[in-house]
């Protein structure tokens, strides 16, 4: 090892015309040109670094120039201008310098390289990963980028029961059986967003349309106040509906006014509003339901009913 040059060892100047194979450690060859070369080269990520001397003529000065061979190829390229350095201590101290950056450069990267697994929580080189843009909320306009790797490590299967059907950790991203904030991909925009608001870890940000088609809430949102919602979600007697702002400003640029009978009506079962509710559509209002405060399930709370 090279003293102050991390993964680098000194290796015979021989080693490189071995390596070569050329002419162009050739006695003639260097004649020609009354060249001379270090008796070592320094040899880092498989490339030999060493200096040549040149002289044009014999009134000329000896100036000297670095090389680079690469070993498993043989070929030497010249790093920098040909004869740059006067001495052969400058030349070297600039093979220090190149190779101590390189070195800095590939640590760096490979730092960059090792991200976190969302699901697992073990690091891992982002090239055994799945990337994927996700989002917290559907209001968020800017995705963050998490990571999934793409074969569960052997360590997570042994050490967690709950893990042990998974192939991959791309899979628990999606899974809702073992872990809550899991993520889906709304059926309108396409984004993938966590089920839960993260901010208090009890909002369902998913609704169901088409009886199987998951939706986020901001298209849910969009959705229900261009068209209102549809009697049938009002028929079992669960009272169907998503938070507004908190002056419920949404429904009311839209258009909707709010039924003076149903403004943050406490209840305790649902029956009454989506009776309400089914009135209103079959007079040809379109209804949208507010929640002020909701239980889970939507059987107890506060509610306002919007129609137009």
């Amino acid at each position: 090892m090279e003293a102050n040059l991390p993964n680098t060892e000194r290796i015979n100047i021989y080693s490189v015309a071995w390596a070569h194979k050329g002419y162009w450690f050739d006695k003639k060859t260097m004649q020609s040109f009354k060249s001379r070369v270090a008796t070592f080269a320094l040899l880092h990520d498989g490339k030999a670094y060493f200096t040549s001397s040149e002289q044009s003529s014999a009134k000329s000065p000896r100036l000297y120039t670095i090389r680079v061979c690469t070993i498993e190829t043989g070929k030497i390229n010249r790093i920098g201008e040909f004869q740059e350095f006067k001495t052969a201590a400058a030349a070297r101290k600039q093979i220090h310098r190149i190779i101590k950056n390189k070195e800095g450069v590939k640590q760096m990267t490979n730092r960059l390289e090792q991200v976190t697994c969302h699901e697992c929580g073990i690091e891992g080189n982002i090239e055994d990963m799945y990337a994927y843009e996700v989002y917290k909320t559907p209001w968020d306009n800017v995705p963050e980028t998490i990571y999934a790797h793409k074969i569960i490590p052997a360590e997570v299967k042994e050490t967690n029961r709950y893990l042990q059907h998974a192939e991959s950790c791309e899979d628990l991203l999606t899974d809702t059986s073992w872990a809550d904030f899991s993520y889906y991909n709304c059926a309108i925009c396409g984004r993938m967003i966590c089920r839960q608001n993260p901010q208090n870890g009890w909002h369902s940000q998913v609704r169901i349309i088409n009886e199987c088609e998951e939706v986020c809430l901001q298209c849910y949102e969009t959705m229900i106040l261009e068209d209102g919602m549809p009697i049938e979600s009002f028929e079992d007697g669960v009272v169907p509906g998503m938070f507004f702002s908190d002056d419920n400003h949404e429904p009311l640029d839209a258009d909707y006014q709010v039924d003076s009978a149903i403004d943050c009506l406490f209840i305790t079962s649902g029956k009454a509003v989506c009776n309400a509710a089914i009135a209103h559509i079959k007079q040809g209002h379109k209804v949208v339901i507010g929640y002020e405060r909701m239980a889970m399930g939507g059987i107890e709370g506060s509610v306002s009913l919007f129609y137009k």
